[in-house]
């Protein structure tokens, strides 16, 4: 299999693979693994070819699929219908839905809105995106229904399968003399029905309170109903009054009941990005591989973290303790 930028999930007895590139183009096919066996086979209906996007088992045999771009003949594809991507995979009968337009519900503190994700509002989108750059503070970048548009190196992660977190980034930019952006929007994202054929997603833009942490290529893990970690990444350092960018060892906790982001005072050793983060409950440990350091170097050591909860706290860092770090 060579693929990379792809996304992942595990159901049953099966890993199930999603999208990612073989280094000229975007793949929109779906691979199924026994892990038993190690039989390998082209699974489920095709949908739009992504990658860079990421995957979270939600409502107990659903895959969802969020984010990515689309590469073809070795640039990014413009075209406005591959520019943004939600989808939702059955992973009992393979079907894959792709949502568009009228199953998509936008929320912000304005209230509902029905939105429709037009090829003229996403070319006036890029437009304002060559003048102005790309700022969520300003132009487009107010309306929580741009921040659908071309995510990728964004975290994704769910507690209970029925609600899915999103933070941060790097939203595209459609102009050759600007990067792509950072960006700190934590998304809230609602899974309503209980079929394919009825599910609706609503896509809520979080105004949390706390630092505003810009970090992509990171890794968000839930360690309870509540707590939700951001792990390493990529982020802005400020050096001599300019922006770069760096690795980051930093951990931030976010609580979904106070609303709060507040960063931990223990990191993770070594600054990283790309690497993966997976929860031992058993033992309260997270564990974390892998990645890439600074200066591009490829890491391959293990990080080990236990912790304890402590009782309801106002604050999500004062109920979160560090017992050891390897």
């Amino acid at each position: 299999i060579y693929l990379d930028c792809l996304a992942s999930v595990a159901f049953e007895k099966y890993l199930f693979l999603f999208g990612g590139s073989n280094a000229k183009a975007s793949n929109g096919q779906s691979l199924r693994i026994d892990v038993i066996t190690g039989e390998v086979e082209v699974w489920g209906t095709p949908f739009r070819p992504r990658e860079g996007l990421c995957a979270q088992l939600v409502k107990d045999h659903f895959a969802f699929l969020f984010g990515g771009y689309c590469i073809k003949n070795n640039k990014i594809n413009k075209d406005a219908s591959y520019s943004y991507f939600v989808g939702l995979a059955d992973l009992r009968t393979g079907h894959i839905k792709d949502f568009k337009d009228k199953k998509i519900i936008f929320e912000n503190n304005m209230g509902n809105l029905e939105l429709k994700l037009s090829r003229k509002w996403i070319s006036d989108a890029q437009q304002s995106i060559k003048k102005n750059g790309v700022d969520e503070t300003k132009g487009f970048f107010v309306s929580p229904e741009h921040l659908v548009h071309v995510r990728e190196g964004h975290a994704m992660s769910t507690y209970v399968g029925e609600e899915v977190w999103v933070q941060g980034g790097f939203l595209w930019s459609d102009h050759p003399d600007f990067e792509d952006e950072i960006v700190f929007s934590l998304l809230k994202i609602q899974l309503l029905g209980s079929t394919i054929q009825d599910m609706k997603v609503k896509i809520h833009k979080v105004d949390y309170q706390g630092p505003k942490v810009r970090l992509a290529n990171h890794s968000s893990i839930f360690v309870s109903s509540e707590l939700m970690l951001l792990i390493g990444g990529i982020t802005y350092i400020d050096s001599n009054k300019s922006l770069y960018r760096c690795p980051s060892p930093s951990i931030y906790c976010y609580s979904t009941k106070t609303n709060i982001m507040a960063r931990l005072l223990i990191d993770i050793n070594i600054a990283r990005q790309y690497h993966s983060t997976v929860l031992y409950k058993k033992e309260n440990r997270l564990i974390i591989f892998g990645g890439m350091g600074e200066q591009d170097i490829f890491l391959s050591n293990i990080v080990t973290i236990d912790y304890s909860l402590r009782e309801e706290s106002s604050v999500p860092y004062d109920n979160f303790e560090i017992m050891k770090s390897i």
